[in-house]
């Protein structure tokens, strides 16, 4: 499963856009029930434990000069700063299908789900640059400097198709819409003192293509590929359970409400697995 969860942050002196990139691998184990290829019903779990990510979490903040005295103005990225990642996945999906409508091979219905994620990172060694007045703010720093949580729960409802292929391969296309998603998400920079919460709602779409391949009576091979887009809006606290050596007054109990949030996730996911039919 590759892609990114992606948070956006605008209050009154800028914009904060702070991408986590998704890179999991996982082991699952999947239990469908059916009744006569017309009624299905599907559980699914899968879980990446803590290792180190590929890819980097990226911060850019977009800053109105005009709100500091001495800043000029600038376009563009101000600030970007890039971090080291360890990262780990929970997924648990249920989902069912009712293909009522049959021409020859083809098999056609309606399917509803959910799906249960929730990603983990721990950040470190980050590396700091500032561009044009606030190339003062180039540094880095060794070591921990913030964890980030999100959760998201989804809906889905659409539209399935099934064909068999000589009852040795079994093509399964799912288009669905994601009318109602819910995440919330929690960002602690460890080095501030200062702990992010965002509440979003919004909705997505995703297609999906599956496959069975007949290697037995009752043995198969499957194969999924599937891709998704989710969009959200909402609400964003930043409390500050310490004082935040970057400002020159002690923060500590400062809290920030009210700030718009958007958060996004964009993902591909391709597996591979073995069926055993009852």
């Amino acid at each position: 499963m590759t892609g990114e969860n992606s948070y956006t942050t605008t209050f009154a002196s800028g914009q904060s856009k702070l991408k986590w990139p998704i890179d999991v691998k996982t082991a699952g184990i999947t239990l469908t029930l059916s009744a006569d290829d017309l009624l299905e019903l599907e559980l699914g779990l899968a879980s990446d434990p803590w290792g180190k990510s590929s890819g980097h979490m990226k911060d850019y903040d977009y800053i109105d000069e005009s709100r500091y005295p001495g800043r000029t103005a600038h376009s563009g990225v101000d600030i970007f700063s890039q971090s080291g990642l360890d990262s780990r996945a929970l997924i648990c999906s249920v989902r069912s299908r009712v293909l009522p409508l049959r021409y020859r091979y083809v098999s056609v219905g309606v399917s509803a789900g959910y799906e249960y994620q929730e990603f983990d990172y721990r950040a470190y060694d980050t590396r700091q640059v500032g561009f044009g007045p606030w190339i003062d703010q180039t540094s880095s720093a060794s070591g921990p400097v913030s964890t980030y949580a999100a959760e998201y729960d989804i809906f889905s409802v659409g539209l399935v198709a099934r064909s068999s292929i000589e009852n040795v391969l079994i093509l399964t296309l799912d288009a669905s819409i994601l009318p109602a998603v819910r995440v919330t998400d929690e960002d602690d920079h460890l080095r501030r003192s200062r702990l992010s919460t965002s509440s979003c709602s919004g909705s997505g779409y995703q297609t999906a293509l599956s496959t069975l391949f007949k290697v037995s009576k009752k043995c198969f091979i499957s194969t999924e590929c599937a891709l998704s887009r989710i969009h959200t809006y909402g609400d964003h606290e930043q409390y500050w359970y310490g004082d935040d050596p970057a400002s020159s007054i002690n923060d500590t109990g400062q809290r920030l409400t009210n700030i718009s949030a958007e958060i996004d996730q964009k993902t591909f996911r391709a597996s591979i697995g073995a069926v055993y039919r009852f």
